[in-house]
């Protein structure tokens, strides 16, 4: 991301986010594909910043995985794809703009496509969202871009891509819309069997007097899941104290009443939250949480929020140390894929690991 994360961190003390949005079921796993591996980097090669990973198991079964690299000289979007647990493709560049292009979020539809929407820095605190398809994970053609969000002089950015039956969805945040000063959420919307999105409404639970920040949104089978970060206007990115929010729609225009995931006295820090699949259908919350004093990558069922915090949380020691953790699951029945970001400032890498769970 465009913000210093790490000189936060020792303040903070934090780490995680990230998921999967495919609700295609996964085919038989081919014997000996996936197997459980230690932490491993995937930039690889890159000497300098790589951030912002996401990452899916496609309809195919490979895991494919997206991030923002500085490698080159200028940050644009870069896609790899694993089709055995330790063998990976070599990194496609996607995106190829002077302008910086942070915070890629990938998905893919029940037909095989795959969309992929990102922010766009194009000066300073100014951005907008912007979207691209392809049938191939690794071939983007730049020349199909589309530039989502068009109001000047705005700062609209870390975008979440999902879908409902009839539309895709970009939940993104923007801080100059209103003139409040405030992080808001809004949503785009484009048809599914087009490309002409609209420049975004604002999300019905955003509040006028607080920040709400990085939301993670899924159609989860029969409705849209959306959790999102709650802070006091009066702290800095990323907040030392928050709170994470959820709401679910049928139809991603009606939506449900608002609902705490997280309620801490005093308050702690709950950071990056993201929605993945696990491999029995169900799914769940990941976040990073320092409710216990130290960092820790938490996740809960999807199913308990409302009335199962606190004694509902699983803590994913699974994977390691580091930031912005994204999971998403295999073709191995309980065999999950885990990203994340590690590394000083400036030299960042991502790291990944296959592991039961």
């Amino acid at each position: 991301m465009r913000f210093r994360l790490l000189a936060l961190i020792p303040l903070l003390l934090i780490s995680a986010c990230g998921g999967d949005n495919s609700t295609a079921p996964a085919p038989a796993p081919t014997p000996g594909r996936f197997a459980a591996t230690q932490p491993a980097p995937l930039s690889t090669g890159s000497p300098t910043k790589d951030e912002d990973p996401t990452a899916i198991l496609a309809a195919d079964g490979s895991i494919v995985v997206a991030w923002f690299s500085n490698r080159g000289g200028n940050s644009d979007i870069y896609i790899a794809r694993c089709a055995r647990g330790t063998e990976w493709s070599d990194p496609v560049r996607v995106t190829d703009n002077t302008d910086t292009d942070f915070y890629p979020n990938l998905y893919q539809d029940a037909n095989g496509t795959f969309h992929l929407t990102w922010y766009r820095w194009d000066a300073s605190n100014q951005g907008h969202i912007w979207y691209n398809r392809t049938t191939d994970p690794l071939v983007w053609d730049t020349n199909s871009e589309v530039q989502v969000t068009t109001t000047g002089s705005v700062d609209d950015w870390v975008p979440c891509i999902a879908e409902t039956p009839d539309s895709l969805r970009i939940f993104f945040v923007s801080q100059e819309r209103t003139g409040s000063n405030t992080s808001d959420i809004y949503i785009a919307t484009s048809p599914m069997d087009t490309v002409m999105w609209d420049d975004g409404r604002r999300f019905v639970h955003s509040l006028a007097n607080v920040h709400d920040h990085l939301p993670c949104a899924a159609w989860t089978g029969s409705r849209l899941d959306v959790v999102w970060v709650r802070y006091d206007v009066a702290q800095p990115f990323p907040p030392l104290a928050s709170e994470l929010c959820y709401a679910y729609s049928p139809d991603g225009v009606l939506w449900s009443g608002e609902y705490l995931v997280t309620l801490d006295y005093p308050a702690v820090s709950h950071v990056f939250p993201s929605l993945y699949q696990r491999s029995d259908g169900s799914w769940r919350i990941l976040w990073m949480t320092t409710r216990t004093g130290m960092p820790q990558v938490v996740e809960m069922p999807l199913q308990l929020i409302g009335y199962g915090y606190p004694a509902a949380l699983i803590v994913n020691d699974s994977v390691s140390p580091g930031y912005s953790h994204r999971v998403t699951r295999t073709p191995v029945k309980d065999l999950y894929f885990g990203a994340w970001v590690q590394g000083p400032d400036g030299e960042q890498d991502i790291y990944y690991r296959f592991y039961q769970n």
